[in-house]
């Protein structure tokens, strides 16, 4: 990242960090924000309850559709480019720099949520968007995901130009957070050990993610996991013609959580029907009798048996 620490705000958690900026946009003359989709249906109700519109943007294996914002009219986007939630797809590099240049033209802001950033693979690993243009992006993080969502701590990395706009927006909110779990985070971070907690933890994910992938491929036959390696969940693209929701109804009887694909869809189109498969709170044995309820609910939905 390139920021000052006088352009660094702590914010209680994502959610503050998005509602001082729901208020910057709304005394900017904003109305709408773009955003992804499929993605976080809690964001666009959040967006929503601030009183502006959330336009839902088309995802591919590349990320955000750069043309349809440039279509869409809107001047402001949230995105997660590190880890689209809940695809899994990293930006790439070409749309990066699509993005950057739209916000260039219609004088926009992007707003970078690095949601499960942390747990992308090093091989995948690109630089934060705000990187390439700090005057445009606005960088937003938390530790909610990689410690405890009840901490409540997270941060936002400003443009300049914003800072002393949004600082006015917070005055009249509160004044501050809490400092004890700021100083225990600060020390977390000199000694080393949130390093190596966050490469313990990328690990596991990693190999539950992998124990997934082979259970699609071997009991799934038609499905198949998209993108990255790794993170907390995995989006299955699933046979066309089945019954999404059937499934997941067959899942939960079976006692397995599982959102089909539409739960996270903003538009309703034709898109493929798919699942997502959350497996933070998940491991081991736990994981395995998840799978297999899952795989005697897709047996019986779609009548297709593995190999």
């Amino acid at each position: 990242m390139r920021t000052r620490p006088e352009d660094l705000m702590i914010t209680s958690g994502f959610a503050q960090g998005l509602a001082l900026l729901c208020r910057e946009l709304r005394d900017r003359d904003h109305d709408t924000v773009g955003v992804e989709d499929p993605g976080h249906p809690g964001e666009w109700k959040f967006i929503a309850e601030a009183g502006l519109r959330p336009v839902g943007l088309p995802v591919d294996r590349d990320g955000i559709q750069v043309d349809a914002l440039t279509a869409s009219g809107v001047r402001a986007v949230l995105t997660t480019p590190a880890s689209q939630f809940p695809t899994g797809a990293t930006l790439s590099a070409e749309r990066r720099a699509q993005l950057i240049a739209w916000a260039e033209a219609v004088d926009g802001y992007i707003i970078e949520d690095d949601f499960d950033a942390a747990f992308v693979a090093p091989r995948q690993r690109m630089p934060a968007l705000q990187s390439l243009a700090p005057d445009r992006v606005i960088y937003a993080g938390s530790t909610s995901k990689v410690l405890a969502p009840a901490l409540r701590l997270g941060w936002l990395a400003t443009p300049a130009s914003l800072t002393a706009r949004i600082e006015r927006v917070r005055a009249g909110w509160d004044i501050g957070c809490p400092g004890l779990e700021q100083l225990t985070f600060a020390r977390l971070i000199d000694t080393g050990a949130f390093d190596r907690h966050l490469r313990r933890l990328c690990d596991d994910f990693q190999k539950r993610r992998q124990t997934v992938n082979q259970f699609v491929a071997r009991q799934m036959p038609g499905a198949t996991t998209l993108a990255g390696g790794s993170g907390p969940q995995a989006y299955l693209v699933l046979p066309a013609g089945c019954a999404e929701e059937a499934i997941v109804q067959a899942a939960r009887r079976r006692s397995v959580l599982v959102r089909g694909g539409r739960f996270y869809a903003l538009r309703a189109d034709d898109r493929p029907p798919a699942l997502v498969i959350g497996y933070a709170g998940v491991r081991g044995p736990e994981l395995a009798r998840g799978l297999a309820g899952l795989a005697l609910a897709y047996r019986e939905t779609t009548g297709r048996t593995s190999a």
